[in-house]
C-alpha cells in the first residue's frame, strides 16, 4: 500500500540511522538524529540513513514506519529517546525550594527553560514546613528566572513546573520490543 508523504532531503549533521527521529541541525539544510525527548523533532529519517555530511532523507507529514525504543501502546503520542527511536512522549516535572524577590522581579530557578509551564508557585512558611499562600500570576522570563507579578520580597516559594514532551507523531501500532517497526503519523506537537 503506497502511503504518501511530504519528504525533504537534507545533509546529516552527523550520522542517523534509518527510521529515527531528526531536528534540525546545526547549519542551514542540515539535521542530526535526535536525542532526549525535549528536543523539538522535525520529522523521521528514511529507509536508509546516513553517514556524517551525506544527504538523507526526512518524512516531515504522513503515515511512516518508525523503529521503537521500547514498548509501545497503539494511540500513544511518541516522543524520542536517546537514540532517535520512538517512545512513549511524557511530561516530567520539576520542583524547587528559592527565596523571593520584589514585585515582578527576576527570580531565578536553577533548571526552569523557555518552553516550560509553570504549574503552581507556592509562599511557604519561613521554617519551610507550612503553605501559607499561593501567589498571583507567574511566568518564565527566561532560561533559569521566573517573574511574580505581587512581591515576594522575605518569603520562601515553591515553585513546581511541568517540560512537556515535544511528539513526533502518534503511533498506529502497538510496539513489544526494542527494536520493533511500526507506522506513525507525523504530527509534530508538545505533550
Amino acid at each position: 500500500m503506497h502511503r504518501p508523504t511530504l519528504t525533504l532531503n537534507f545533509t546529516a549533521g552527523g550520522a542517523i540511522a534509518a527510521r529515527r527521529i531528526v531536528r534540525a541541525g546545526a547549519a542551514d539544510g542540515a539535521v542530526a538524529q535526535a536525542g532526549a525527548g525535549t528536543e523539538t523533532p522535525i520529522g523521521v529519517s528514511g529507509e536508509l540513513g546516513a553517514v556524517n555530511g551525506a544527504r538523507v532523507d526526512v518524512h516531515l507529514v504522513g503515515v511512516v514506519n518508525i523503529e521503537a525504543g521500547g514498548a509501545v501502546e497503539r494511540g500513544a503520542p511518541l516522543a524520542s529517546d536517546s537514540d532517535g527511536r520512538a517512545v512513549a512522549a511524557t511530561a516530567s516535572s520539576h520542583t524547587a525550594v528559592l527565596d523571593g524577590a520584589g514585585a515582578n522581579a527576576d527570580i531565578a530557578v536553577a533548571g526552569i527553560a523557555a518552553g516550560d509551564e509553570i504549574a503552581a508557585v507556592i509562599e511557604l512558611a519561613a521554617d519551610a514546613t507550612a503553605v501559607v499562600s499561593r501567589t498571583a500570576a507567574s511566568s518564565i522570563k527566561e532560561a533559569g528566572k521566573i517573574t511574580c507579578t505581587t512581591s515576594t520580597t522575605g518569603k520562601k516559594l515553591l515553585v513546581s513546573w511541568r517540560r512537556p514532551s515535544q511528539a513526533v507523531g502518534i503511533a498506529l501500532a502497538a510496539a513489544t520490543a526494542d527494536g520493533d517497526i511500526i507506522p506513525v503519523l507525523l504530527a509534530p506537537r508538545l505533550i
